[in-house]
Order: C-alpha cells, then sequence, then structure tokens
C-alpha cells in the first residue's frame, strides 16, 4: 500500500526521468564548481582561503539567517558581523551600516529565491548564498556564490562553490567520517523510500538516522570535500528538470491559493520558486495552521528557528515553509492546497 506524506527529507528516488543519460553532462561535473560535504562547509573554506591569501577580516552576515551556518564559520580567525535585514521587511535597496573595504566580506543571501540586496555599489567581498536558488550562480555578479545542495535536490549531503568572475576556488580533502555520515543519511532516505512505498514499517528508524546524520553537520570532520557516494548521485541528477517541476509546482500551488487573503503566499511574489512560503499574521494563526497541516500528513518546516533581533523573531513566528518540488504531481499540489484553504475554510 502506498502511504501518501508530504514534506520533510528527500526519500531516495531511483525514477530515471529525473536523471542524465550521461553523468558528464551534469551542470556540477566541471571544473568551475568545488564540491564540498555541506554549504557551510563550502562558506567556511571560502573564508579560510580568502583570510589565508586575501587578508580578509571581518565578514558580514544578515541578521535574519541560519545561525547553524555561522558557528560552523566561529572558529575561523574572522571577525563575524550581523547586518540587520530581513527580507520580508526590508527592501532590496536597504542602506547597509557596513565598513566598505576590499578586506570585508558580505553575505547576500537569495532568501527562498527571492531577490537579494543590491550591492552592487560596494567595495567589499560580495558572496551570494544560493542554498535557496542553486541556479541563480548563473546570474550573479558575486565575487563568489555558495550553497547547499541538498535542500532542493535530492542528495544526501553536498555544498558547492563558485566564482562568477573566475577567481579561484578553494578546495578540501575527502575524509571517510564524513563519507560515514553520508552513507547513514543515504540509508535513511532509501528506508523513507521503502516506507512510501508501504514496504518497510519503522518510520522511528529512518528518522533517526535522518536526525543523526544532520546533527553530524555540526561536526568539524564535515568541513570536507563532498563524499563520494553524494557526488556519485549529484553528477547523474537532472537538476535543471527537477527544479523545472518545482517552479511548476509552486506556479500551480499560488494560483490555487489566490483567493485566500487572510495571510501572503511567496511574499506575494510569483517568481519565489523555492517552495511555499506561508506568511500568517500572528503566530497562533501559524501554529494552528502547522498543527492541521500535520494531521493531513503534511509536514511544514519553520525557516529559520532561534532568530536573534526581535523583529526577525516575530517573523520566525509568523512563517511556515512546504515543500514543492518534483516529488510531487499537480494531484498532490491540490491536495496540498486543499488542506490550507480547509484551514482557512475557503
Amino acid at each position: 500500500m502506498i502511504i501518501k506524506e508530504y514534506g520533510s527529507d528527500f526519500h531516495y528516488n531511483a525514477d530515471s526521468e529525473w536523471y542524465l543519460k550521461d553523468a558528464s553532462n551534469s551542470l556540477m561535473n566541471n571544473n568551475d564548481f568545488s564540491l564540498f560535504f555541506s554549504g557551510r562547509s563550502a562558506l567556511a573554506n571560502l573564508l579560510d582561503q580568502g583570510i589565508k591569501e586575501s587578508g580578509w577580516k571581518q565578514v558580514f552576515i544578515p541578521s535574519y539567517y541560519c545561525h547553524e551556518v555561522v558557528h560552523f564559520i566561529e572558529r575561523l580567525p574572522i571577525k563575524i558581523n550581523y547586518y540587520d535585514y530581513n527580507p520580508l521587511l526590508d527592501s532590496p535597496t536597504k542602506q547597509l551600516d557596513i565598513q566598505d573595504v576590499e578586506s570585508n566580506v558580505i553575505i547576500n543571501v537569495s532568501f527562498f529565491g527571492l531577490k537579494g540586496l543590491d550591492l552592487s555599489f560596494l567595495k567589499v567581498i560580495i558572496v551570494d548564498d544560493l542554498t535557496h536558488d542553486i541556479l541563480g550562480y548563473e546570474n550573479s555578479n558575486a565575487s563568489y556564490c555558495f550553497g547547499s545542495l541538498r535542500k532542493e535536490l535530492p542528495v544526501p549531503v553536498g555544498g558547492f562553490c563558485y566564482s562568477p568572475k573566475g577567481y579561484n576556488l578553494p578546495n578540501a580533502s575527502h575524509n571517510l567520517a564524513a563519507e560515514e555520515v553520508a552513507i547513514q543519511k543515504l540509508s535513511a532516505m532509501l528506508l523513507k523510500k521503502q516506507y512510501l512505498e508501504g514496504t518497510f514499517a519503522d518510520k522511528d528508524l529512518f528518522r533517526s538516522l535522518f536526525i543523526e546524520s544532520e546533527n553530524a553537520f555540526e561536526l568539524k570532520f564535515t568541513n570536507s570535500s563532498i563524499p563520494e557516494v553524494a557526488k556519485s548521485i549529484l553528477f547523474q541528477l537532472d537538476i535543471n528538470k527537477i527544479l523545472e517541476a518545482k517552479k511548476n509546482n509552486v506556479k500551480t500551488a499560488l494560483e490555487l491559493l489566490k483567493d485566500i487573503a487572510d495571510v501572503k503566499f511567496n511574499n506575494g511574489n510569483s517568481d519565489c520558486s523555492f517552495g511555499l512560503l506561508v506568511e500568517c499574521n500572528s503566530k497562533q494563526q501559524r501554529d494552528a495552521l502547522k498543527l492541521f497541516l500535520i494531521s493531513r500528513k503534511i509536514f511544514p518546516a519553520i525557516l529559520w528557528p532561534n532568530q536573534l533581533l526581535a523583529r526577525d523573531k516575530a517573523i520566525e513566528d509568523q512563517l511556515l515553509f512546504l515543500h514543492m518540488d518534483y516529488r510531487y504531481t499537480i494531484n498532490d499540489i491540490e491536495i496540498i492546497t486543499k488542506a490550507i484553504k480547509d484551514q482557512f475554510k475557503i
């Protein structure tokens, strides 16, 4: 019996529809990209190179951010600063209070696939975080780009670094401990596949494997190159097709939800294609929607927990994120959006 659940971690998908006939045609199977265990590892190695080779002194990070990434780079000899920026509250042209010198670095995030800040007038080193918009590297004007791969693609682990300006990229060494974490995460993906197919019943087992492997992302040994098992999967994926399917699903969802006036979807931006971002009016409304969706086997995420500033915490308490990726057909999108409509009695 097929089990229908929506959201949460990717399961392993062996459907040939999403794979290339020739892995040499992979977008990332070339010297333009340097591949790492994770997005945070890619950033750590980029900063480490910049510190050693170019004398980078400070890095500026938006206040609204995934602070697990910040914790990972704290061991580096560079001063970490926050600049006050929230993509749902501030304009892309907001003026920033930072020291505009070439020894400083600013992380410019493509939040949920929305446009980032316009920083073209600055002398600082601009680094685009494209975790929510992998293909954004094609139009980036930054000195460097980096991002996680597992947020948009069905890979157990992975991160990338790229330079639109053709600058030298960092590299990291391979290690067995990182490979073992990737295999653990892949095992969880495979078991989830079997669970959804109705041939494996122990959901707690693969959930624990997901959690254990995710916790390992914080550990120092994951500051490594991409594990071989993850690289093999990545090079086989038809990335353009996978992301195009998600883009179409998001457009369908936004059309189906256009009659709901009580909340905002994707910040009112139809070009935002990371997934479906639901901005509620209060924490109470958000939590009620979350519980209702879970009762329908739809598992949303909170992006991101543990914010620091009061206004960022307020946005954290109002947002839910729902996956709209290639795993789901138009019928699935109709089921997900109907659940939202049912909660708002539309």
